[in-house]
């Protein structure tokens, strides 16, 4: 907070030390003949209008002497009349074709310029009110006629005032020498401020690409990138390139202040963002501040009536500068670097303001210390978040290699963990084998084949039977879902199966006793469907009973159709006190009893068709002259081609035939 006192200081003793317009002796330059001579300095001015004023024998050796650049207002407060401003150039004999060009700076407002008594040119009407020069710098050229080699000439300037704080010859520079090298001059100066221009929107077209392309800091990047082309327009209207295209000046510079209002707006957020700091009420204050400068702005059809707003405007940039000079200097107090560009890029603004005030007091050459200021700033600025960026993607990729070796790491776990799992399944495939029975049944008076597909390395499905030499009892089970845990309780059925018809043949005591266990060992709501039969041969008779499970088909001798024998009853494993009916049916010679389950019917094709109780019906009365096994082969071949290559459920077929 020091340093805004220490400002004002510099400005008075600046003020104290600069004599802006005294009397005696001056108002006089000598011109050389090659380059170019600067015609700043001590000029003789005096308010008022006559036209004895531009003549070259007029006595002004009492008007004041005055400082140029400088302004006349200072001299004469809130004059807005008409001024005189007169100086004596001596000339070499020659110089290039003998054309010299007369460069003035921004007067405010309009001139006239006569040399040697002879009108040369103006711009804008001295004597008219509403044709303005303002904020143009003027360029003359003085025939080689009009000049007199080694002697004094006059040149004689009239302007008229405009704004109600500034008058006469008060910016820009003042410049005398032959054609070609103030041309080049000229030139130059176009150059840097399209140098800048372009400067300041490669910056903004830099930062808002890359903040489409990030997700980080994108706030802090669109700021930059409307600041900085602000600037670019900013500087468009200030400079004298939109000479080049208009004679007009007021929409420039209309379009000047919005968008410096606008500028310092965004400035103030983008400084915000810098400083990871939220935006508070007084900063909302200051931009309602310059919401209302910029609504007088539009409303106020003169240039000379901005003034308020035009304070307004400042009071914000001061404010601006007092956040920016605390942020700094806490951040240097607690040595904080991380913003170290910043710091740099706001103590060249600020000394550069600290310049601008000496040139407004001529302790310094006269010189535009403020745009190279901002262009400072705005890559000190860039770079901080360039380096933010650098650090952030260093970041992202430090982060994205250690995730890379955990990933594979883990990737490494999880190979030799399937390779376990791998193992263990291959176990429990030769168990699941075991569950099937190792060959047919060896009564005589039947053909029996039996075939079982599981879609994983175990599945729920299963068959076994019980041989008594002169009956057999067959059993097909189906676990609802597959793979371990339908295994696991297949194995419980079988073990149950085998243990049940060790002690009675009945078939509803056996599914009882299944039942009970399956009860006390099903989880997660598993059941199991099946379906029980006996054949007895010598009695050329079938008994049978389902649990839910797809009827058998009965297939007689000489017919290829199928009848399903129903039985109804609920699955296994779902109520323990579940009762089991017994249903009987002859046998002849030659037929054929087919038990499956469900994995046959609700096989899918590629669009979803089942293939279904009918289809499989044909598909057995196609097979019907076949033998048992090559029956149960066609089958399969005939559901797998189905399913293009692709079943969705364990499947179990046991085709019997009767001898």
């Amino acid at each position: 907070m020091r340093i805004i006192p220490l400002l004002l200081i510099c400005s008075l003793l600046c003020a104290g030390c600069a004599d802006p317009h005294r009397e005696g002796a001056g108002a006089e330059f000598a011109v050389a003949p090659e380059g170019v001579s600067s015609l700043e300095g001590e000029w003789r001015a005096m308010k008022g209008d006559s036209p004895r004023y531009a003549l070259p024998d007029f006595d002004d050796s009492s008007w004041p002497l005055v400082r140029v650049p400088g302004n006349l207002m200072d001299r004469y407060p809130g004059y807005r009349g008409i001024a005189w401003y007169r100086a004596r150039i001596t000339m070499p004999w020659g110089g290039d074709d003998g054309r010299y060009l007369l460069q003035l700076g921004r007067i405010s407002d309009a001139d006239e310029l006569f040399v040697n008594g002879v009108p040369v040119g103006r711009t804008g009407d001295a004597g008219g009110a509403r044709s303005h020069g303002f904020d143009r710098t003027r360029g003359y050229l003085i025939p080689c006629g009009l000049l007199r080699a080694g002697e004094g000439n006059l040149l004689a300037v009239r302007v008229r005032g405009y704004l109600s704080d500034s008058l006469g010859m008060i910016w820009g520079e003042y410049l005398m020498g032959p054609h070609d090298a103030m041309r080049r001059l000229v030139f130059r100066g176009y150059a840097v401020d399209v140098l800048f221009i372009g400067i300041y929107l490669f910056i903004a077209v830099y930062f808002f690409i890359f903040s489409l392309m990030g997700r980080v800091v994108v706030p802090l990047q669109r700021y930059l990138a409307a600041f900085s082309t602000g600037l670019a327009v900013y500087i468009f209207c200030q400079s004298q390139i939109k000479y080049l295209f208009t004679d007009h000046f007021y929409f420039f510079h209309y379009v000047q202040y919005m968008v410096g209002i606008a500028g310092t707006c965004v400035f103030l957020l983008l400084f915000r963002s810098i400083f990871n700091s939220p935006v508070t009420r007084v900063d909302r204050g200051a931009m309602a501040a310059l919401a209302v400068a910029a609504a007088a702005v539009t409303i106020l059809p003169e240039i000379r009536d901005w003034t308020i707003p035009r304070l307004l405007w400042h009071a914000v940039v001061v404010y601006i500068a007092v956040i920016g000079v605390i942020h700094t200097v806490r951040s240097v107090l607690d040595r904080d670097w991380s913003r170290l560009y910043v710091y740099v890029g706001f103590s060249m603004i600020l000394a550069c303001v600290v310049m601008e005030i000496f040139r407004a007091n001529s302790v310094v050459p006269d010189f535009d210390y403020l745009k190279f200021g901002l262009i400072g700033m705005i890559v000190m600025i860039s770079f901080f978040i360039a380096r933010q960026l650098s650090s952030i993607q260093r970041m992202e990729e430090s982060i994205l290699l250690k995730l890379d070796r955990e990933v594979q790491e883990r990737n490494r776990e999880l190979v030799q963990r399937n390779r376990t799992i791998e193992d263990q399944l291959q176990i429990a495939r030769l168990i699941y084998d075991k569950l099937m029975p190792a060959g047919p049944p060896s009564l005589r008076g039947i053909d029996f084949s039996a075939a079982c597909v599981p879609i994983d390395t175990v599945g729920g499905d299963f068959y076994d039977y019980r041989d008594r030499g002169d009956s057999v009892t067959v059993f097909v089970g189906d676990v609802t879902g597959h793979g371990v845990p339908g295994a696991f309780l297949s194995l419980i059925a079988k073990i149950t199966f085998q243990h049940v018809q060790e002690e009675t043949r009945e078939i509803p005591e056996t599914l009882a006793a299944m039942n009970r266990v399956l009860c006390d060992s099903a989880v997660l709501s598993n059941f199991m469907t099946g379906i029980l039969c006996t054949i007895d041969v010598p009695g050329k008779r079938l008994l049978y009973s389902s649990a839910g499970h797809p009827p058998c088909l009965l297939m007689r001798r000489g017919e290829g159709s199928c009848i399903p024998l129903l039985t109804k009853s609920i699955p296994l494993g779902l109520r323990r006190d579940q009762r089991f009916r017994q249903s009987e049916t002859g046998l002849g010679s030659g037929d054929r009893l087919v038990l499956y389950t469900d994995g046959i019917i609700e096989a899918a094709n590629e669009r979803g068709e089942l293939f279904g109780e009918e289809r499989f019906a044909e598909v057995l009365g196609e097979c019907r002259s076949l033998k048992a096994a090559e029956c149960v082969q066609e089958v399969l071949r005939r559901i797998t081609d189905y399913g293009d290559g692709h079943i969705d459920d364990d499947i179990t077929l046991v085709v019997i035939d009767v001898q």
